[in-house]
């Protein structure tokens, strides 16, 4: 197995936000869910104060899908337990997104020892964080979004692989994986 070394250029001068509205939106969702993640097992009022949104109000275009998801309850909280991100959040997970991006190639990362690691590395080096907070654990955060990113990733080019129609001796191994 190789081991990966990181030689690419992480400036921000290009912006890490994606361009369509709907993976905008979705990478909102994620940060909600990374959030939530974060607050159990760092419960802290200054890091809340500093990265969740309190005023029950989706006035963003990238909170839309945040917006369906709200509803009353019992206690007056409109999203419930979904956390809404602010910006500053929103912002940090999108640079987190972007070096992910650049670091993580499906097809190489299959001869790549301890990719996971790397990437956790790299982006905890790479990408500040947006908290003055002395006892949050970014690689925690981190680990976390990367774990879901590999996740998706693979999900999704698995689902991809079994739309390919294969045949011949040519195909013979991805004819297998499909079950074909």
């Amino acid at each position: 197995m190789k081991s990966v070394s990181c030689s690419i250029d992480f400036s921000y001068s290009d912006q890490p936000e994606p361009n369509d509205l709907c993976e905008q939106n979705a990478l909102m969702y994620v940060c909600g869910y990374l959030l939530r993640k974060l607050f159990t097992w760092h419960n802290c009022d200054a890091c809340k104060a500093t990265f969740c949104d309190t005023s029950n109000e989706c006035n963003d275009d990238r909170k839309v899908f945040l917006s369906f998801k709200a509803y009353k309850c019992n206690d007056a909280r409109v999203f419930h337990s979904l956390y809404v991100p602010l910006v500053l959040f929103y912002s940090f997970i999108c640079k987190c997104n972007c070096v992910f991006l650049k670091l993580f190639d499906l097809k190489k990362a299959c001869n790549l020892s301890d990719i996971r690691r790397n990437v956790v590395d790299t982006v905890t080096k790479t990408v500040p964080l947006p908290s003055k907070c002395m006892e949050l654990d970014i690689s925690k955060l981190v680990t976390s979004f990367v774990n879901m990113m590999i996740f998706y990733k693979v999900r999704f080019f698995n689902r991809d692989v079994k739309e390919v129609k294969v045949s011949g001796k040519k195909n013979k191994k991805c004819a297998i994986l499909c079950h074909n």
